[in-house]
């Protein structure tokens, strides 16, 4: 079946471990093994469990289980109460995201409340290649690939400690079975609903069947060989991130745009992790942004939205990230230009936060729908919407205010006017004109101004499916 050896089991300090029960299988087994495992010796175990109000009956259930589980084995139990559907329904995510966020949080503080020097979660093998399979589906990196360490350690965090993730959960299933220990049987594990169970029970199963037994095993060893490497490269990045610092904390660019890519990344989100910004938004897409931000001529100061209410500003050679709360309206004489980034998909993107001469604004854009005609009336009568070519998606677009030269061609038309000439006859005050945000190519032309027009090269043509731009007021 498996022996003590097989569990992972790391040099942790004196002190309480806090460990993670469900209720399942794998959770289950954990805290029995461990209690049981020749190296527990006289250390304390607090058992936490989180109750997501999704299943009340059911969930009620698996609460009442694991407390008696816990106080049989002689150890304290910790329930914490969470609302993911209400919670999900504020930030928008799936309720997946939102349960696994406010686990992890209650985790965390539950550990620090009870000074334990480690979180022990069930994850096993069978977690770790739906891991793979998920993350390459979405598309990922050395690191997601590798996918969970065994012993996983962030800044200001309670280590997390993945005792069985070498073991298979039927393996587990049979231990548990042998040593009359009763679990929960959780009935959304089979609601294909969820992507994670769609992979659990139909492509894993199907990959094994075609690829062999040695298949997952093969696949382990190959996901550890890569967090190898990509610890490698992390080390690597952190020695040459202070080479890249500024004494003011933020990032050289000269230094930076030299770095390889993948080590250049690599600093950019120790960087982002180190600054505050949310670790679901340090991500392909935003990384991305801030590579479009960084390259190219620089013409006064860009920013470019990264999510969160975050931005990235390249000013003078350096590059700096601000936060919700300290990002200023843009009161100042040097124009704005933030670098928006179109999505590949047919969702919703946005918003973007800018602000122009203390204005503040947001941008949401989307693809398909029927074309929307720009409005003749005023860039300042927002919302203000406009549809525009897909092609325009393949350039480096930003959002900023007039600039001295700029022309348009307004779609229909065969002239070319100055914007100077546009603002006059549209009646828009001298000392107003900077407040008005418009998108241009990053090259210079102008792409749509609202209230006017679309330029002619970014018009939508027949058969296109256009790109929708809705502008207003934040």
């Amino acid at each position: 079946m498996f022996t003590p050896d097989d569990i992972f089991w790391p040099e942790l300090p004196p002190g309480p471990l806090l460990v993670a029960v469900s209720g399942g299988a794998d959770s289950v087994a954990l805290l029995n093994i461990l209690q049981q495992h020749p190296r527990s010796g006289e250390r304390r175990f607090i058992v936490a469990h989180v109750h997501h109000g999704l299943r009340p009956e059911a969930a009620d259930r698996d609460a009442a289980h694991v407390e008696t589980m816990a106080t049989t084995l002689g150890m304290t139990t910790v329930i914490g109460h969470v609302d993911v559907i209400n919670e999900a329904g504020k930030t928008g995510e799936s309720l997946e995201m939102a349960a696994r966020r406010l686990r992890h949080a209650f985790l965390q503080k539950t550990a620090t409340d009870h000074g334990c020097v480690a979180i022990c979660t069930g994850h096993t093998a069978d977690d770790q290649i739906e891991t793979l399979f998920l993350r390459l589906a979405r598309g990922t990196s050395l690191r997601g690939a590798g996918g969970m360490h065994p012993y996983s350690t962030h800044q200001n965090s309670v280590p997390i400690v993945r005792p069985l993730i070498n073991l298979r959960h039927d393996a587990l299933c049979t231990w548990l079975t042998a040593e009359n220990i009763a679990w929960c049987e959780d009935a959304t594990n089979t609601d294909t609903t969820f992507l994670r169970n769609r992979v659990r029970n139909h492509i894993i199963p199907i990959f094994e069947d075609e690829m062999g037994p040695k298949t997952v095993a093969s696949t382990l060893r190959s996901m550890a060989f890569l967090r190898e490497d990509n610890d490698l490269l992390e080390t690597l990045a952190g020695n040459r991130t202070p080479m890249c610092k500024n004494s003011d904390g933020t990032l050289n660019l000269e230094h930076l745009m030299i770095e390889p890519s993948p080590i250049r990344r690599r600093i950019l989100s120790r960087h982002l992790y180190e600054t505050g910004l949310d670790p679901a938004h340090v991500n392909f897409a935003t990384l991305a942004r801030i590579d479009d931000l960084c390259k190219g001529p620089e013409s006064g100061t860009l920013h470019a939205s990264l999510g969160g209410g975050w931005s990235a500003r390249r000013c003078n050679g350096a590059l700096s990230f601000i936060s919700p709360e300290n990002a200023t309206d843009a009161a100042s004489n040097t124009p704005i230009a933030t670098v928006i980034s179109f999505a590949d998909s047919d969702a919703v993107w946005g918003p973007i936060q800018v602000s122009a001469q203390g204005r503040k604004y947001q941008l949401t854009l989307s693809r398909g729908g029927s074309i929307c005609k720009p409005l003749r009336s005023t860039p300042f009568n927002v919302p203000l919407t406009c549809s525009l070519s897909p092609a325009i998606a393949k350039e480096q677009i930003v959002i900023r205010s007039p600039r001295p030269g700029d022309r348009i061609s307004p779609a229909g038309s065969s002239i070319t006017q100055k914007l100077s000439d546009v603002l006059m006859n549209l009646k828009i005050p001298r000392h107003l004109r900077s407040d008005i945000l418009l998108l241009a190519h990053r090259d210079g032309h102008v792409i749509w101004l609202p209230g006017y027009a679309v330029d002619t090269r970014a018009a939508v043509h027949p058969n296109e499916c256009p790109i929708q731009i809705r502008l207003a007021y934040a």
